[in-house]
């Protein structure tokens, strides 16, 4: 055997490989554990499926390739494997059972988004392993990598997105692995072209991730310039490598953007406009930097924020550390941080590739911490204790009430059950896009609500069925006030009608924060009030048999109900201007 090989077997047996491969295994778990979402508005799983029905064109450009290819592969192993167990003959009959929610027998009852999933928690070993390796090579201290992986993947923001099948968590496990491949280049004596190319496709990597991921190119920059700036010969070489093999691995991700150059340039510009310029309903805020603050704090934890601080001021102060190894996954956070706090879109997903960096950092302080509370490793011990606690106990809390939460049925789930339980005189029943798509089975006719425009459509309808997800971004929305007054007008038509609601929280929805991130998986901050995943949901009829009916129905099947007279219920009462929060 030779000596290599005999070094990673001595590598594989030490503590290094425990101090890794235990905390990643655990985070692992936490993204495993309750399954898949529901449901997910922004799943890459319909482009992935779309890829491969048009043999490999996205025909979408709004995200990069990457992950639509990744996805895509994962999807059509999953057709060729049911295939073979007499599932369906062509990939458009396998796709077409995505609307259900569920794979097509024989693997019927197992989610969709399965495959999205696995492919997730891929992403999330990739970047769980590259935050243990950044830590390792700034620190040199196994306990210091093993508590930033921890504090990474355990965080409530991480485990939300290890769920779901979404571009922003290979995003982040690809900022972190350019990093990990920054500091290796760092040590003189890796430095190669090889190594330089290898930094540009890491780099383009990120890039066909997500657009954005370009940016963590500031990290090779800042490093080159602390190493040469003095050595322009070595510098531009350096460089032009690193350019090489960003544009050939961008390229290799997304060969389309030629054929599709002129979609492609459009979907570029849109999204540069619908980040700063256009918003998104609900999603939208005037203060960007207080909203990406609040969801860095609320997704990493307050303690493990407060330590990243503390870790920095470490980090500077470190002698033994090179200036290129601290200046380069700073100037990254740094440059990601002006990068996403100018978007006006207020998406917890978007501080993502920060996550790594607060887990890093956060370690830091920690062990730094603990070893200036006393000379005694008896009391150092117990004051790293004190402090794993601290950063530990909160977010423990919240991922495993929101993992429990993902076991539970949703409230979508239910208002179907309930629907198809009886059989109501309805001639039309208006709902929402969040709704509708799982209330196809129902015998009797559905129409969109199309925000709220025709008060016509709402006065004849025989049941509308409202629910948070779609209209409590009517309710609570100050960006802009217009969207909001076809909503207040025409709820008006609904003032005599009884209202039956089914919610998913532990007191009434009056006492219940706006948290419009619970339409992905449960979310702060509703996630201390909810007994179940999924919309606060409220149905309205003219004629109270309707609701009785369905109001028997819900308690024979065990769920929360409530049945209300005319004006009482939640949405109508927030749509009078002088009534609203």
């Amino acid at each position: 055997m030779s000596d290599d090989s005999n070094r990673f077997l001595r590598w594989g047996r030490s503590s290094h490989a425990l101090s890794l491969l235990v905390p990643v295994g655990i985070c692992l778990v936490l993204g495993l554990a309750g399954g898949p979402p529901f449901h997910h508005p922004d799943s890459i799983s319909t482009q992935a499926l779309a890829t491969v029905l048009n043999q490999g064109n996205p025909r979408f450009f709004n995200y990069p390739g990457l992950v639509i290819y990744v996805n895509a592969a994962a999807y059509g192993l999953v057709f060729l494997l049911l295939r073979m167990f007499g599932g369906p003959a062509t990939f458009q009959a396998f796709a077409e059972h995505s609307r259900s929610g569920f794979l097509p027998p024989p693997a019927a009852g197992i989610p969709f988004t399965l495959p999205g999933h696995a492919v997730a928690l891929v992403f999330s070993a990739i970047g769980l392993t590259a935050t243990w390796f950044v830590a390792y090579r700034l620190t040199r201290n196994r306990l210091t990598s093993a508590l930033a992986v921890l504090v990474t993947g355990t965080s409530l923001l991480w485990v939300q997105q290890s769920h779901m099948d979404t571009v922003d968590l290979p995003l982040a496990a690809l900022c972190m692995l350019t990093l990990w491949l920054v500091l290796v280049w760092s040590d003189r004596e890796h430095r190669s072209r090889p190594l330089s190319l290898a930094l540009g496709a890491a780099v383009g990597l990120a890039a066909s991730a997500k657009y954005n991921g370009a940016v963590v190119g500031i990290a090779i920059l800042v490093a080159a310039l602390a190493e040469y700036r003095l050595q322009p010969r070595r510098l531009v070489p350096h460089l032009l490598f690193v350019g090489l093999g960003a544009a050939a691995a961008f390229l290799a991700c997304n060969p389309y953007i030629f054929v599709e150059r002129g979609t492609f340039i459009g979907a570029f510009l849109y999204e540069s406009r619908h980040a700063f310029e256009l918003g998104h309903f609900g999603y939208d805020t005037r203060t960007p930097w207080l909203e990406h603050s609040s969801a860095l704090l609320n997704g990493a934890g307050p303690v493990p924020v407060a330590l990243a601080l503390v870790g920095l001021l470490f980090l500077l102060r470190e002698p033994s550390v090179a200036l290129a190894k601290k200046l380069a996954p700073l100037a990254f956070g740094l440059a990601f941080t002006l990068v996403v706090f100018r978007s006006i879109l207020a998406f917890d997903r978007y501080v993502m590739p920060l996550l790594p960096l607060v887990g890093v950092l956060a370690a830091i302080g920690m062990v730094g911490l603990g070893e200036r509370v006393a000379r005694a490793p008896a009391v150092r011990g117990f004051g790293l204790a004190v402090l794993v606690a601290a950063a530990f106990v909160p977010n423990g809390y919240r991922f495993v009430r929101h993992d429990w939460l993902l076991t539970r049925p949703d409230t979508r789930q239910l208002l179907l059950s309930l629907l198809s339980s009886e059989d109501p005189p309805v001639r039309q029943l208006l709902g929402s896009d969040y709704l509708l798509q799982w209330l196809e089975p129902l015998r009797f006719p559905t129409g969109n609500l199309q925000g709220f425009a025709a008060r016509e459509a709402l006065a004849a309808a025989d049941l509308v069925v409202l629910d948070s997800f779609s209209v409590d971004r009517y309710v609570f929305d100050t960006f802009r006030p217009e969207r909001r007054q076809p909503y207040a007008a025409n709820m008006n038509a609904l003032s005599g009608y009884y209202a039956l609601s089914l919610s998913p929280y532990d007191r009434p929805k009056d006492e219940v924060p706006f948290a419009n991130h619970s339409v992905y998986s449960p979310a702060l901050p509703d996630l201390d009030f909810r007994t179940l995943p999924g919309p606060y949901i409220e149905l309205y009829a003219r004629d109270v048999s309707v609701l009785t009916r369905l109001y028997e129905s819900c308690q024979r099947l065990g769920h929360a109900c409530r049945l209300m007279e005319p004006g009482q219920g939640y949405y109508l009462r927030m749509s009078v201007a002088d009534a609203r929060p």
